[in-house]
């Protein structure tokens, strides 16, 4: 579940000093040669980003932002707000839109998805490419609805989310088949790794 700056150059105050001067010098009969001094004056806009909420990586478009209310993700979006510091994804307030590709596919830009330990079906989260498409504190990864469950529903692309479930220290393991616990899942649904455990920093989970 997408960052885009905008930012514009203007010029101003075009103008200048004009000199033609002969070519070959002055009282020379050869085309005449103009030379053009101008001033240029620049004010750099300021940079926006459009964005539902203050979040330190920037947010933008409105899938994968976060969120306490609905309207705060805007018009035609929900609010998420069991997942760590919300989620805003297509839908109405208080009901996120499910997707089944393809009779009902999701916007571009996101990819149809389970929620991670969550009843909810498919709905539309941020897709990306790496960890750097999404907010602070977010991962690129492929989700599943039951991590380590071997059947259990997966997205069909890396989406963005948290690295792991509060409240369930074990999956903060990079291996979710692994019994031992390597690190611990914090409210902001980060891994914080125990002493010996280095942190994937493709999975935000702890080796």
């Amino acid at each position: 579940m997408r960052v885009l700056a905008v930012g514009s150059l203007v010029l101003l105050g075009c103008g200048g000093n004009v000199t033609t001067t002969p070519a070959g010098g002055s009282g020379s009969g050869g085309a005449a040669t103009t030379t053009t001094s101008s001033t240029t004056t620049s004010t750099s806009s300021t940079t926006s980003t459009t964005s539902s909420s203050s979040d330190a990586g920037g947010c933008s478009p409105t899938t994968g932002c976060p969120c306490a209310l609905p309207a705060e993700c805007g018009a035609g979006y929900a609010c998420d707000d069991a997942a760590p510091g919300g989620y805003c994804m297509p839908g109405s307030p208080g009901a996120p839109t499910a997707c089944h590709d393809p009779d009902a596919p999701c916007p571009t830009g996101t990819v149809c998805s389970p929620v991670p330990w969550s009843q909810i079906s498919g709905v539309c989260l941020r897709a990306c490419q790496t960890s750097a498409d999404c907010r602070a504190g977010h991962v690129c990864n492929v989700v599943a609805l039951f991590p380590g469950d071997p059947g259990t529903p997966t997205s069909p692309a890396p989406v963005c989310w948290t690295a792991c479930q509060p409240g369930a220290d074990q999956t903060c393991n990079d291996s979710p088949f692994i019994s031992s616990i390597h690190g611990t899942c914090l409210a902001d649904g980060t891994c914080q790794c125990a002493g010996g455990f280095a942190k994937n920093p493709a999975t935000g989970r702890c080796l």
